[in-house]
């Protein structure tokens, strides 16, 4: 029963919300091959190609993405491929994996605590059979454990996660990409500290190079690395 404007202005967005197809079939993606799909809807392909051989890929392609438009592609796949990026983004803010980096973990390794990670990330991966299935086996049991676990993760990630995420978008782009073995720890620290000054520099860290690479090993170790 609606009690308020608020309480409207929820049911409103909620009901957009809920018009929008499931994207977690998305999640099965490579973060490469959903920015491949994003690509394609965003009808960018041609200045993406004409980047690549270009002198200056990465201007180039910042140009073609800033020639967007505002307005959502007009394409079935636009909104749900769009979620299941922020999500995926998301993910990599808070534990530096994608949340289709976690579906293979669990698929691959039986890490049942990557795919709860997921779901701390983003609820509707609560509609896959696992999930599903483990809170219709709780209800049948009459065990609720399974199910107070899932709705304990969906409260999202804990707090002390939340610091650096978009550090963490960087350790994850240049360990995706192979930079953290071709590059010395010299060079990835002045790109991470003095170009985009993303953590502190040694007037604020006794050894900024050395406290930088303990915590990419940290979170590297916390993922499964």
């Amino acid at each position: 029963m609606l009690k308020s404007t608020d309480d409207e202005k929820s049911v409103r967005s909620i009901e957009k919300l809920m018009s929008v197809p499931n994207w977690t079939i998305f999640y099965q993606d490579s973060l490469v091959q959903l920015l491949s799909k994003m690509v394609v809807i965003a009808g960018i392909e041609a200045q993406v190609l004409a980047a690549a051989n270009s002198g200056n890929f990465t201007g180039a392609l910042l140009d073609a993405i800033g020639d967007i438009p505002d307005d959502a592609p007009d394409h079935p796949a636009a909104l749900p491929v769009a979620f299941a990026m922020i999500g995926n983004l998301d993910a990599i803010a808070h534990y530096s994996l994608s949340i289709n980096d976690m579906i293979v973990a669990c698929r691959d390794r039986g890490d049942i605590q990557a795919l709860f990670n997921a779901l701390s990330v983003d609820s509707l991966i609560s509609t896959m059979p696992f999930f599903q299935a483990s809170l219709r086996w709780g209800q049948l049991a009459g065990d609720h454990s399974l199910g107070a676990e899932i709705f304990t993760a969906i409260r999202g990630p804990h707090k002390k996660r939340s610091i650096y995420p978009v550090l963490r978008w960087a350790e994850y782009l240049l360990r995706d990409q192979g930079a953290l073995e071709s590059c010395t720890q010299d060079e990835i620290h002045e790109l991470i500290v003095m170009h985009l000054k993303l953590y502190g520099d040694d007037n604020q860290l006794k050894d900024s190079k050395k406290s930088l690479f303990m915590l990419f090993r940290k979170w590297q170790k916390e993922a499964g690395i």
